[in-house]
């Protein structure tokens, strides 16, 4: 097996550019898997959108929190619609200029309309995606947002600044001198029929824990029969075995995502974090094995890629043998 491996601390501000994860699609467009409603509002998954249009406010929050990030968002709603997203926000906000960054859905009357952020900066050009071309001719209309175009916010996070782009136009930045430093992502409904699709995440801040050339950073006492090294093209190559590779630096909270390729089929390898240190396989193991039964993807062969070894089994293989994947 073959490996690049990146890691950013949580609650932690690095430098601008020191590093771009690989995105990640916080929606799979089929169900609301990751996702946690504060309501019961009528959240559910059509045509591949994220829909909502009745029942008592609230929101479609991510079970996951996010620090330093690029989100990309679709969403779809009548020009009357309240809606929002909130990035870096608590579980059950109160108030936008205290515990969450909300970036707004919101007529042009609204003393914060569209891609501002509430309660912090209006939108220097709120009007900009009111003018974007329809949604592909030929596509199916949202019944819970028609009347609308689709539009996009780029949001970006990364120490105490944020950003916000609507329809590829720069209309909010802010720089919070008291910065929330990480919290979920949320989708709000309050006010008309709002649809999303296309939710997609980048991390930033990421640094390489593999320097590419050796086993710099890492243990090898409890290799055992595994063989470590590192090829000519930088990847870290794993084979025979049993054995583990351990960083010499721990780690509390932090964003790990590596990509691997499984050189054979339906071969076996893990990743395990907060381990015993020095000792053999102690931890948590985030499970390789991109194997499954009776040719159904939902049936995991030893737990499955992507699953927690002897705690959780995963939902659904998604990587495959003999292909690079990316793991978060």
């Amino acid at each position: 097996m073959m490996f690049r491996v990146w890691v950013a601390i949580a609650l932690v501000c690095l430098p601008i550019g020191c590093g771009w994860g690989a995105e990640i699609s916080l929606f799979d467009g089929e169900t609301l898997f990751g996702w946690q409603a504060t309501s019961d509002a009528n959240w559910r998954v059509e045509q591949g959108e994220i829909r909502v249009d009745s029942g008592p406010a609230g929101w479609l929050m991510t079970t996951s929190e996010f620090a330093d990030f690029e989100l990309h968002i679709e969403f779809h709603a009548p020009v009357t619609t309240n809606s929002g997203v909130f990035v870096r926000t608590s579980l059950a906000p109160t108030d936008p200029t205290k515990d969450c960054y909300e970036v707004n859905i919101a007529p042009a009357e609204n003393a914060f309309p569209m891609g501002s952020l509430v309660g912090r900066v209006k939108a220097t050009a709120a009007e900009a995606g009111r003018n974007a071309p329809p949604a592909e001719a030929g596509s199916p209309a949202s019944p819970a947002s028609a009347g609308g175009d689709w539009h996009t916010f780029d949001i970006t996070t990364q120490g105490s600044e944020i950003a916000v782009m609507l329809d590829s136009k720069r209309v909010a930045s802010y720089t919070d001198p008291k910065p929330l430093r990480r919290g979920r992502i949320g989708l709000q409904f309050r006010e008309g029929p709002v649809a999303f699709r296309n939710v997609r995440l980048r991390p930033l801040g990421l640094e390489p824990l593999l320097n590419g050339k050796d086993l710099a950073g890492w243990n090898t006492d409890r290799a055992g029969e595994g063989d470590f090294s590192v090829l000519p093209s930088g990847e870290l190559q794993v084979k025979n075995g049993p054995g583990q590779l351990e960083s010499t630096q721990s780690y509390g909270n932090f964003l790990l995502q590596l990509e691997c390729q499984v050189n054979g089929d339906g071969l076996n390898s893990g990743v395990f974090f907060r381990c015993i240190p020095r000792d053999l396989m102690m931890g948590y193991e985030s499970q390789i094995q991109n194997a499954y039964r009776n040719d159904d993807r939902a049936q995991p062969v030893d737990c499955g890629t992507g699953g927690f070894y002897r705690r959780h089994n995963a939902r659904r293989i998604v990587a495959d043998d003999l292909t690079w994947f990316t793991k978060t």
